[in-house]
């Protein structure tokens, strides 16, 4: 069985390096570092509103919070259950960020362990980075 910083370490080096296809920019605007910046981000304003930051900034940002929240929902840890079912004309960070804002299982001690999680797994985006 695979320890956390394991599962972790692969499905960052996964994102920047992925078996198929090219792997993502992740980068703002003037090519600044976005995986530097979303921690700092996320400490500072919470995983919510970071995350619809991301989704009025696109690109590099959306990207990478998008990478955490499949993380989250979709890793060997499964903190987060899989996303519901994107409503017409919904983004898939809008799924994201309801599933962790509305319904039953939208609970402020799911929302804080996603956030420290979230938090740990950018650590090693970060380090990873090309």
């Amino acid at each position: 069985m695979k320890n956390l910083e394991q599962i972790r370490a692969k499905h960052a080096l996964d994102f920047w390096h992925p078996a198929q296809g090219q792997p993502p920019s992740a980068r703002g605007v003037n090519q600044g570092d976005v995986v530097s910046k979303l921690p700092s981000l996320i400490v500072s304003n919470g995983l919510l509103q970071t995350a619809a930051f991301a989704k009025s900034k696109g690109g590099g940002h959306q990207e990478l919070l998008l990478a955490v929240f499949r993380f989250l929902c979709h890793c060997e840890r499964a903190l987060l259950p899989p996303p519901p079912q994107a409503r017409q004309g919904e983004t898939e960070l809008d799924t994201y960020i309801r599933l962790l804002s509305d319904g039953q299982d939208a609970t402020s001690h799911r929302l804080q362990a996603a956030t420290a999680e979230a938090l740990a797994y950018l650590g090693y985006l970060k380090r990873f980075a090309p």
